[in-house]
């Protein structure tokens, strides 16, 4: 029994230091393994970076050849191609486009909710119609600017605005709904106490707006020119008359000296500097004229000089003798 005993720990023995050798052997091939690994990682990485590569050049490739494709479907140069006939447009689609136009509505905005946005305003009033366009007066920018500096709201303001309705009759009826009611929405909302200002235009067009803008945009053109031009005679005028002062400075510096030099010549006065360029014009102008000598015109012999009237010679030689005797007056009576 005791030898059983003995041979049966012997082998337990025996089997446990086998198991503690093996375990040492898978220990060792593991730390082999994990010393190999840095290599082979380095090996997968650089497979990884490459395959990368691969897929990024092959990605601008089918990028580039679908920019091609679209810039031959929107009408590049495909010389393999003809190039498509520009489409043209039907009377039909003309008179249509007319029609669409002429249903259309514009609203007039007298006031905006102070820093409403473009397209909240867009999402109130698109309830009660489909709108196609709008435009915003935006406000000076010269009190926007004043706002920022004293630490107000940065944000922008508008003034006034437009809106186009598809339907006038929708257009209509939204004007009259909201003129002066309340805007609305959530208790917390910026806009929420104030009022509508919204009127409707009958018989206006958005072409009749733009046409407005441009003539304000070409006449405040026109009026800046004009600030411009004056702004440059102004500068001209007032560098001519700095010259001149310029000029002045140099003269009365250079009588000083002359003064300076010559202490005994008092220095001239300006009435006195006057009177001196008046004689010398009189002076050239004798020497540019000539003087002839002038004889007095004979009076005329048929006038008596003191009478200032014919003489009576004159009569007699024109008409008789006007004075007849008695007896030669009588004889004809």
């Amino acid at each position: 029994m005791r030898t059983r005993k003995k041979t049966k720990k012997k082998q337990k023995k025996n089997f446990t230091e086998g198991d503690d050798l093996l375990e040492d052997e898978e220990d060792k091939e593991e730390d082999k393994n994990d010393e190999a690994l840095p290599d082979e990682r380095v090996s997968r990485r650089d497979a990884d970076e490459k395959w990368k590569r691969k897929k990024k050049k092959a990605g601008k490739r089918v990028k580039e050849e679908e920019e091609e494709l679209d810039f031959v479907e929107l009408g590049g140069f495909n010389h393999e191609e003809k190039k498509e006939r520009k489409k043209v447009v039907s009377k039909e689609e003309i008179e249509q486009s007319h029609k669409q136009l002429k249903k259309r509505g514009v609203v007039y905005l007298g006031s905006i909710p102070p820093f409403m946005k473009p397209l909240k305003l867009r999402q109130l009033l698109e309830k009660f119609g489909k709108l196609e366009r709008m435009y915003l007066a935006p406000e000076d920018p010269e009190q926007r600017a004043l706002r920022k500096k004293y630490k107000g709201n940065t944000g922008k303001k508008f003034v006034e605005g437009w809106v186009e309705f598809k339907n006038k009759k929708k257009a209509r009826s939204a004007a009259e709904m909201l003129n002066g009611q309340p805007v609305g929405g959530k208790r917390r909302s910026a806009h929420y106490s104030d009022l509508w200002n919204i009127r409707y235009l009958p018989k206006f067009k958005w072409d009749n707006l733009m046409e407005e803008i441009e003539y304000q945009k070409a006449a405040r053109e026109q009026r800046q020119r004009l600030e411009l031009e004056m702004a440059k005679k102004e500068r001209d005028f007032y560098m001519a008359r700095v010259e001149q002062a310029k000029m002045i400075a140099s003269m009365e510096e250079r009588r000083k000296k002359r003064a300076e030099e010559n202490p005994d010549s008092a220095p001239e006065s300006p009435e006195e500097q006057m009177r001196m360029a008046k004689l010398r014009e009189k002076q050239e102008k004798s020497r540019l004229l000539r003087t002839f000598k002038q004889r007095k015109a004979l009076d005329d012999p048929s006038i008596d000089s003191k009478q200032g009237m014919m003489s009576l010679d004159m009569i007699k030689s024109l008409f008789g003798n006007p004075i007849k005797k008695k007896s030669e007056v009588g004889i004809f009576q």
